[in-house]
């Protein structure tokens, strides 16, 4: 692996903390500490989550465990362990949590674009054969006409970014923009899980990451709708 997806997503999570610098209100006085909890809350679930689809393996050879600089993270992992800290901070902060999942929108966006960016450039999450499709490789370096299903990931992920950041700056009922966003991100992998061609554990015939995506986005939805009934402040 070359360093173009470590570095991208450094460079989104670093973007994503200073957003939550300057969106977290005034009075909030461990805004960047909170950020850092996060971002390691989010890092960490998804290396674990990882890890446990792939036991066997990892039981072998746990020293590898930490190796994050050779690739694999879970995307419904990040989604757990970022909103356990966040949960976290907001009770160790005494604010809301809906409030901070609002704020966090924007940086969950970034890190979706900089993470299907750096699958387009590292060959990960790679598309399934077609062929009506471009050539592309897969993560054994073979080339052949596959769905392109990463570039649609930073298509999708960047068109959802920047309908976000407009909607950050409106009033809107706690916690309603940050849990259509999940909503939104679970949309995109559960559509995209279905042309991806690299290795997954399945249940019954459907992909794993199929089925964790769907559900992610149906609790969200709901939350969202849930969320945008309540009064705006």
């Amino acid at each position: 692996m070359s360093q173009a997806y470590p570095l991208l997503l450094a460079a989104a999570s670093i973007a994503g903390l200073v957003w939550l610098d300057r969106r977290l209100p005034a009075e909030y006085s461990r805004r960047l500490e909170s950020g850092v909890a996060i971002l390691a809350g989010g890092l960490a679930g998804a290396r674990l989550g990882f890890v446990a689809l792939h036991l066997p393996y990892y039981m072998a050879y746990p020293d590898q465990i930490a190796w994050l600089w050779q690739g694999g993270l879970s995307w419904i992992g990040a989604v757990a362990g970022a909103l356990v800290a966040a949960a976290v901070v907001a009770l160790m902060t005494e604010t809301s949590f809906w409030s901070l999942l609002d704020v966090l929108a924007v940086p969950a966006g970034l890190v979706a674009l900089a993470v299907w960016t750096g699958c387009l450039v590292e060959a990960c999450a790679y598309g399934k054969a077609a062929a009506w499709a471009p050539p592309g490789y897969d993560y054994l370096g073979s080339l052949a006409p596959r769905w392109p299903t990463q570039a649609l990931g930073m298509v999708l992920s960047g068109g959802l970014l920047a309908g976000l950041l407009p909607l950050a700056f409106r009033r809107l009922p706690p916690g309603a923009l940050g849990a259509a966003t999940l909503a939104a991100l679970a949309a995109v992998n559960a559509v995209l899980s279905l042309t991806r061609g690299d290795p997954s554990l399945l249940i019954g015939e459907w992909r794993l990451d199929s089925v964790a995506a769907l559900a992610t986005f149906v609790t969200a939805g709901g939350a969202a709708l849930w969320r945008a009934r309540r009064p705006t402040p």
